[in-house]
């Protein structure tokens, strides 16, 4: 196998795991939740149509910009005081009012991590349901194409040496002509 082969199948392999251990969505289990942001109120610090990646750790203090669940959804705001037990007290950047909320650990979802400015526009995109079904068809069209004509001719042996094959098992027009 050559070393490029190893490495096209290393690849996928490798991001999978990164993405398993360090970017997988809450809701499977992972450790990263994904916000786009919608509104002002987080302004010059997040813009609406950022997308946030938020996660989980073990204690926030004063300065941590969290997400956590409220009635109406979901709320990304920095922390300006409180604690654990009673409730962190909380506040938009671009807000001179303190949130109503007191938010407690098992409701934040976690720290800002990560922020991608206009991602939240790319994930909206994505979504629509004509995008998402060509990139479907468009993905299951290349693995077709990748299995009935692959990259890399295959072989068999016919007298002591490696020749190709064509898609019926038979060497090719080629390989017979140098055989006879």
């Amino acid at each position: 196998m050559s070393s490029l082969r190893k490495l096209s199948l290393a690849m996928p392999v490798g991001l999978g795991l990164l993405w398993f251990l360090f970017f997988r969505p809450l809701n499977l289990g992972g450790p990263a939740g994904y916000i786009m942001v919608s509104g002002i109120s987080m302004e010059p610090t997040l813009r609406s149509a950022d997308l946030v990646v938020v996660r989980k750790q073990e204690s926030y203090t004063t300065g941590d910009v969290v997400a956590f669940r409220v009635e109406e959804g979901i709320v990304i705001h920095r922390i300006v005081g409180g604690s654990a037990e009673e409730g962190f007290v909380t506040q938009g950047d671009n807000k001179a009012a303190r949130d109503v909320w007191r938010p407690k650990p098992e409701h934040i979802l976690g720290s800002m991590w990560l922020q991608l400015p206009g991602g939240g526009r790319v994930i909206a995109y994505l979504r629509r349901p004509l995008v998402f079904a060509a990139l479907l068809a468009g993905l299951g069209t290349f693995s077709l194409w990748r299995i009935l004509w692959p990259l890399e001719p295959r072989l068999r042996p016919l007298d002591g040496r490696m020749v190709p094959v064509k898609a019926r098992g038979r060497p090719s027009a080629r390989a017979r002509r140098r055989r006879a």
